[in-house]
């Protein structure tokens, strides 16, 4: 599993790497700000976890986003989740250049 996507550096002068956290923040960021979603909270009670609810991996230079949630419960879970892949999908084409991506939605509860 790499931690860099590399892409086109324009001017030649070495490579550009965009880390996976990045793209760990951009995606939680993206999916706090939908309505009726909650970001599945760590079960843990300890400082260090190994478990996130939003995780990214890179392989082959393809960066997999699984994000678990818990929604309302008068929220359709269909219409949500895709609108977190749309949203999630529009932040990474805006914020990164032309990385091919996959995002996974877990639900894990309902509130």
């Amino acid at each position: 599993m790499a931690e860099y996507v590399y892409i086109q550096n324009y001017n030649n002068r070495g490579a550009l790497g965009i880390s996976r956290v990045v793209f760990d923040q951009i995606a939680t960021d993206v999916t706090n700000r939908i309505q009726g979603v909650k970001i599945k909270p760590n079960s843990d009670k300890f400082f260090f976890t190994f478990h996130k609810p939003v995780h990214c991996e890179i392989r082959n230079g393809k960066v997999m986003v699984k994000i678990e949630i818990c929604v309302g419960s008068n929220v359709n879970v269909n219409d949500v989740c895709t609108q977190i892949q749309e949203e999630v999908a529009s932040a990474f084409t805006q914020m990164i250049e032309m990385v091919p991506f996959s995002v996974d939605i877990k639900v894990m509860g309902v509130q």
